[in-house]
């Protein structure tokens, strides 16, 4: 506790992003009695049921940023204070579509020139859906294999591997099993979490993004910036 309270006792107010990370540093330092909530995720109602201390915490809550006004919506029988929407935004003027640089990214990601690539970023958590990505791969390949006229190979990359939700991660893993006649193992790449997408998106030729919860999926503009169809 006194460790706690030293800590504390070296910042005026606590500035979370996530409700993971708002909810943690809560547990952990009691003595927080500023918190600015940065709101990305539509579901508190997932992580409400389940802390312990909500009515501390909501009083420590001087001011929230949502990033949609359908996401302050969701979260309206909070009551929170001095509630905001500053929407989210992507600079386009980073993007650099030099000619050649799709060749050149697809070829140090292997594809050949017929190759398709769809690419999902995103933490790998269940409400992103990626079990339901690589499912979808899979028919995908059954279909085309079923019509030889199709001289094509169907990829996935998912970007988002972070290890901190390791039963879905699991789950995932399972769906991309080297085994059994309905294998995707050479098809799906899973990469770690990463700032540095622009190779992905610039090698790609759809996106993908079967959220069933989002407040804005910012990476749908990445992929708008760089021309990709968006499922």
């Amino acid at each position: 506790d006194a460790s706690c309270k030293r800590i504390c006792s070296e910042f005026d107010i606590l500035v979370a992003n996530m409700n993971e990370a708002m909810l943690f540093v809560h547990d952990m330092f009691h003595c927080v009695e500023k918190i600015l909530w940065w709101v990305h995720e539509s579901n508190w109602e997932e992580y409400q049921l389940h802390y312990r201390y909500q009515g501390e915490l909501l009083k420590a809550v001087q001011g929230s940023v949502f990033v949609t006004q359908r996401s302050k919506a969701n979260y309206k029988n909070l009551m929170l204070q001095n509630s905001v929407v500053i929407g989210n935004s992507f600079d386009g003027s980073k993007i650099n579509r030099a000619v050649g640089l799709r060749a050149m990214y697809r070829k140090q990601l292997g594809l050949g020139t017929r190759d398709v690539l769809v690419m999902q970023i995103g933490t790998i958590v269940s409400h992103k859906q990626q079990v339901r990505t690589v499912q979808a791969i899979r028919q995908a390949m059954k279909e085309q294999n079923s019509d030889q006229s199709r001289n094509t190979k169907i990829n996935l990359i998912m970007v988002g591997n972070t290890r901190l939700n390791p039963q879905y991660e699991n789950e995932v893993y399972a769906q991309i099993s080297p085994f059994g006649e309905d294998s995707v193992a050479n098809n799906v790449v899973v990469h770690d979490k990463t700032s540095d997408t622009a190779k992905y998106f610039e090698a790609a030729d759809l996106y993908i993004l079967p959220s069933t919860l989002e407040s804005f999926g910012l990476t749908l503009l990445e992929a708008t910036m760089y021309g990709l169809p968006i499922i």
